[in-house]
């Protein structure tokens, strides 16, 4: 699960009491409020197979949660 998870750029959060399911609950929400989201659209024809990304800060100073590439099909 883990690893389909951060394939797609996610993660697993797993709580074991009411307390901390609250807490995770509070963190995914301040999370998102401060998140932005980029789109990649490749140009010319797509070759088939496995493409890498990188994707990092010009200036630095955050947290990066990205999927590390993407398939295509032939």
């Amino acid at each position: 699960v883990e690893q389909l998870a951060g394939t797609s750029g996610g993660r697993v959060w797993s709580a074991r009491s009411d307390a901390e399911l609250q807490r995770l609950f509070t963190t995914a929400l301040d999370e998102m409020r401060g998140r932005y989201l980029l789109s990649f659209s490749p140009q010319g024809p797509l070759r088939s197979g496995w493409h890498a990304l990188r994707v990092r800060l010009k200036n630095g100073g955050g947290d990066i949660t990205a999927r590390p590439g993407y398939f295509v099909t032939p």
